[in-house]
């Protein structure tokens, strides 16, 4: 029985709140090597641990709800450790992914509940996916909050690259340390549908 596919990486990104028009970081994008590949909304569920803070220990349980223009829907769960590069710009974290069928994430919420996994907080953002010379760039509307643009290197070679690129764009954004659960629990303002 296929219980789907899985996914151990090392995740290194930066996150930018965008302080201009969304428009003009579209631009910098299309202008610098990066085509727009996809439109999706996201629903993220973030789950917390009956025995340990994972805010304290700096991990994330997040099962992801994504409806894409061209890719169509997928159901993600993953864990996210702690953030290995906590200075600078660029965050680094070990990741696992879990891609599930619309069958069983409901019987994974429910499994997640009955060991006390319970669920934190969820939140819908649109998503914008370009992808170019070995990075991904994501425009993130966080409904309810505003928008941010993540760039995540997907080949090891581009990583300098990220630097460049929140160099470019430092009088028009500003870098994030936080994750998106930090910026919603902080803010209060996320939507959820």
């Amino acid at each position: 029985m296929d219980t789907g596919r899985k996914n151990v990486t090392v995740e290194s990104e930066v996150k930018l709140q965008v302080l201009v028009d969304i428009e003009v970081i579209e631009k910098y994008l299309t202008t610098h090597g990066f085509r727009k590949v996809d439109e999706c909304q996201e629903k993220d569920i973030y789950f917390k641990h009956p025995c340990r803070d994972l805010a304290l220990s700096d991990e994330t349980i997040r099962l992801r709800h994504r409806v894409c223009m061209n890719s169509g829907r997928h159901i993600v769960l993953t864990y996210k450790g702690p953030r290995e590069n906590r200075e600078g710009v660029i965050k680094t974290r070990r990741e696992i992914e879990a891609y599930l069928t619309p069958d069983n994430a409901s019987s994974i919420i429910e499994i997640l509940d009955k060991i006390g996994v319970s669920q934190l907080m969820s939140f819908v953002k649109n998503r914008d996916i370009y992808r170019g010379n070995g990075l991904e760039a994501s425009i993130d509307e966080l409904k309810g909050v505003g928008y941010f643009l993540e760039i995540e290197a997907k080949e090891p070679h581009a990583i300098h690259l990220l630097d460049i690129i929140v160099r470019d764009l430092s009088s028009m954004t500003k870098p994030i340390q936080e994750t998106y659960l930090e910026i919603c629990l902080k803010t209060g303002r996320c939507i959820k549908e």
